[in-house]
């Protein structure tokens, strides 16, 4: 009866937003599905536009039952896995789809309740795999053609949330409490670390019932402007969209994110400053006397370094006025206002001036510092990534992995995808030989990779950056400095056994010594 309804109710062509309410899926997940392909659909400038038949077509033969389990749906990649297991006898034979399907599907009586060709699971559950003909092939080649399809899982670049996202569970925690409190804080990471993943996960999950504004400050056209006016419009366009999913009359208040480009403002956006304060006062004000659902005003700032004059940069112009803005507001409206920011470099939330130049972040946001993805949780990510294509790993091999790469999510997704590219049987089981077989590849061809880990120390902890070689060269001082030592030990970069300090992961350590000469 449901479906019946949405089908009355939603048109045949839906956005992203429709297409996510009629799967009851969060709009992040479906876009990596439709980003990855998986799901069928035409992109439109940057909008999708999704075929509701498509929807169907793609659900109604994913239904499975089991007796102990209530429905459930049964994606693309899971389906090699859940019902082509019981025909791994016949996989070195060469074959007609006829003879596959004579032979092996009689076996999947839960798959569905009527008689099914092989060509109408590729009509309605591979309509990527188009180039599949009716010519004899072997079961090997369409495992291998559908999981060369389904792309490589561990490979991911750009920051992830949904279901994508592993781990972290204390840290969301810790991040929605500090909210609660109207704390401004700051996440310091290395790079690659998973800060704006975690970001992302904990605006869209944690944080869907308050006002959130985000910003990512490497993409602003403030770094093109050099001023911080395109900062209050691009704040309050975000807060403006994301508010007006929830409550249009409170979004009435935000004068200033209801202009749709930067460009629109007057004067090349002179007033901007003043308009996003008078605007978040008000908001405030309505928060302050229940007039909307939201209680918390949340702004986040990613890639701070990007404004401020550190490292030899300029910085962006009226930046003291901004964070003197913010902080007015904080006092003014005391737990009503929470801000975030997001950096690698934390010395910009411990160091008063910048080369004579007021720093406004030192004392307003306390240092948090993101850790590499605990043993479980990199355990987790690697098995479940892997299941999606038919990579499957022993348990000594994904040991080898944490203790090579520590949990670096970015790092450890490497090596995996590495290694999975490396072996394209499907499916694949990892052992401890491949992964180790693959370690001084990675580290000759992926140095660049690890070399960002070191950039940050060599241009802002230059003492850091020395004492790290010295570390991973057995070549430490008796004597150390306090700071640079404290600095290692909050990026995680060393650990310590009873006085004996290690570099944290065997991938930079091996890097490091290999870089002066040293072969392993």
């Amino acid at each position: 009866m449901e479906k019946m309804m949405n089908n009355i109710s939603l048109p045949s062509i839906l956005t992203v937003d429709e297409a996510a309410q009629y799967l009851r899926v969060n709009v992040d997940e479906l876009n990596i599905e439709l980003t990855s392909k998986r799901i069928p659909a035409l992109r439109i400038a940057n909008t999708w536009r999704i075929k509701r038949d498509t929807l169907d077509k793609l659900l109604e033969p994913s239904i499975t039952h089991n007796e102990n389990k209530k429905d459930e749906f049964v994606t693309s990649e899971n389906l090699f896995e859940s019902q082509f297991e019981k025909v791994n006898a016949f996989s070195e034979e060469t074959t007609t789809f006829q003879e596959i399907n004579e032979k092996q599907f009689e076996k999947i009586n839960d798959f569905s309740m009527e008689a099914i060709t092989f060509q109408e699971i590729n009509e309605k559950q591979f309509e990527k795999i188009n180039d599949f003909s009716m010519e004899a092939i072997t079961f090997q080649e369409i495992n291998e053609k559908q999981y060369i399809d389904l792309g490589d899982l561990y490979n991911s670049t750009l920051p992830v949330s949904g279901r994508n996202f592993f781990g972290r569970e204390k840290w969301l925690v810790q991040l929605f409490d500090l909210v609660q409190q109207g704390q401004f804080f700051g996440i310091y990471g290395l790079r690659k670390m998973g800060k704006t993943s975690l970001i992302y996960q904990f605006r869209d999950e944690r944080l869907r019932g308050e006002a959130v504004a985000y910003v990512d400050l490497q993409a602003s056209p403030a770094l093109t402007e050099k001023n911080c006016a395109p900062i209050y419009w691009e704040l309050e366009h975000d807060l403006y969209n994301r508010l007006s999913k929830h409550d249009k009359e409170i979004t009435e208040l935000l004068r200033l994110g209801k202009i749709k480009r930067f460009s629109d403002l007057p004067d090349r956006g002179a007033n901007a400053g003043l308009m996003f304060n008078e605007d978040l006062r008000a908001l405030l004000e309505a928060m302050s006397a229940g007039k909307t659902q939201f209680k918390k005003l949340v702004i986040v700032l990613d890639e701070l370094e990007r404004i401020l004059p550190i490292a030899g940069q300029e910085g962006v112009q009226g930046y003291l006025e901004f964070f003197g803005l913010l902080r007015g507001l904080a006092q003014r409206y005391r737990g009503l206002l929470s801000s975030i920011v997001v950096a690698a470099n934390s010395a910009l939330s411990e160091r008063g001036y910048w080369d004579g130049k007021e720093n406004p972040v030192f004392a307003l946001y306390k240092p948090h510092f993101l850790s590499p993805l605990s043993k479980e949780d990199c355990v987790a990510m690697i098995r479940t990534l892997g299941k999606g294509m038919s990579v499957y790993w022993e348990d000594d091999a994904i040991e080898t992995v944490f203790t090579e790469t520590n949990g670096h999510p970015f790092i450890t997704r490497l090596l995996c995808s590495r290694i999975a590219k490396r072996h394209s049987e499907r499916p694949l089981t990892v052992t401890v030989d491949n992964v180790q077989e693959e370690v001084p590849c990675f580290i000759r061809d992926e140095g660049d990779k690890l070399e960002q880990i070191t950039a940050l120390l060599n241009s802002h902890f230059p003492d850091e950056a020395e004492l790290l070689e010295q570390i991973a060269l057995d070549e430490a001082p008796s004597e150390l400095q306090d700071s640079a030592l404290s600095h290692l030990f909050s990026y995680q970069l060393i650990s310590s056994e009873q006085g004996d300090y290690q570099v944290s992961f065997n991938l930079l350590r091996r890097w490091l010594r290999r870089r002066v000469g040293i072969k392993e």
